[in-house]
Order: structure tokens, then sequence, then C-alpha cells
């Protein structure tokens, strides 16, 4: 629908593009979360963290962006008219996506996430998980890096809502 009507001012105003890269941002996250409940194998233990990791950077990313962009044109005592065009806040989100790429290149290369098979109380039933236990501190570093995007934005949508009021 935001395709659609991409050209209602409605929804020209809010950044259409970013609109649809948060959606294909959360529909990552949720092929994510839909790894978990397929039978755990090598494959989807590889592709979880990177699923969230990417699908959090695009839909966080892409809001973040649309938040600095309307804080850089209202903190703005001078009134001077800024022009920030989609190509430059692709660079940010380039710019983020790649430093998720560099720590997962760095945390698959250092060891690939294992599947593990417990059996439980009873002998008969099994229960497999993934097991990520050199790749710790690369997943500490991405989620360091999520954690400063999320109190980054969060400072700057106070920063709007003080702006407007």
């Amino acid at each position: 629908m935001i395709i659609l009507h991409s050209k209602s001012p409605i929804i020209r105003s809010s950044s259409w593009v970013f609109c649809v890269l948060q959606l294909a941002g959360d529909i990552l996250i949720l092929l994510g979360v839909i790894t978990f409940v397929v039978n755990v194998s090598q494959l989807t233990c590889s592709f979880t963290i990177a699923l969230w990791s990417y699908g959090f950077t695009i839909a966080f990313g892409s809001l973040f962006l649309k938040t600095w962009r309307v804080w850089k044109w209202f903190d703005n005592p001078k009134l001077r008219v800024i022009a920030i065009p989609n190509k430059f806040l692709f660079g940010w989100l380039s710019l983020f996506v790649g430093i998720d790429s560099i720590i997962l290149l760095l945390m698959y290369i250092i060891e690939m996430p294992q599947k593990e098979t417990a059996v439980l109380f009873n002998q008969e039933t099994q229960h497999s998980e993934c097991g990520y236990f050199k790749s710790a501190p690369y997943l500490i570093v991405l989620f360091i890096f999520k954690v400063t995007m999320i109190i980054y934005g969060a400072f700057l949508s106070y920063q709007d809502h003080a702006a407007a009021a």
C-alpha cells in the first residue's frame, strides 16, 4: 500500500522509501523468529543471528535516520533551508549494515554457530539448540552497537519533541 500510494502527500512526507525499508527490516526480524520454530539445523543456526541483526539495523536504522533528518530541520536556529537527500541517508544506512556485516563476518570466521542436541530426562526426548561458544564477544559488540543506536535514537526523538513544543 505504501508503494501504491507513494505519490500522496502524507506518504511522501513520511519518506516512503524508508517506510518500505523499515517494513523489510521487520520482515527479516520475523524470519529470524521463524528460524526458532523450524527444526534446528546448521543452516538455521547460521541465519538466526544474521536475520535479527540485519533486520534490526534496517528497521531501526531507517526510523533513526528519518528522525535524525527531522531533528536537523528543527535544530536550525537561523531557519536556513536544509536539504538532506535520501542518497545521503542511504549512505548512513549502508554504513550501519556494513558495520553489522563486518561483525557478523568476523564472528562466522572465528566459529560458525553449531547445532547441539541434548537428551532429556526420559532418554527418548531430544532437545536441539544453537551453540555460540566463541562468538560471545562478537554478540556483545553487536548488542552494544544496537543499544547505542537505540539510546541515540531516543535522544533524537526527545530533541524532536522538545523542538516541536
